[in-house]
């Protein structure tokens, strides 16, 4: 189900960007003023096109799980031992 859901989710945003895409050229062609393109109608139209693509993609990828820290992970590799302690005697006959 959720990989389905995260296919669906690249789906539509791919859709809706190369809709507004289409919209933005034909609204370029046909609107284009010497000052400048105008298009933060396109911009907001992309942004909601594109947000329930967003977050079907966000629902089928899950729960965020936080990555192991580090140190158990070396921990789990490399075990502490305790050092070994060699006691000098205070003289060679000792």
């Amino acid at each position: 189900m959720r990989k389905v859901a995260r296919l669906l989710g690249l789906i539509w945003i791919a859709l809706a960007a190369v809709g507004v895409a289409l919209l933005w050229a034909r609204y370029a062609s046909i609107y284009y003023t010497p000052g400048g393109l105008r298009s933060w109608p396109m911009v907001a139209l992309l942004f909601f096109a594109i947000l329930p693509g967003i977050i079907l993609y966000r629902w089928g990828r899950g729960p965020y799980v936080a990555p192991t820290p580090m140190w158990e992970v070396m921990a789990k590799l490399y075990p502490y031992k305790p050092p070994r302690v060699m006691r000098i005697k205070d003289g060679p006959d000792a």
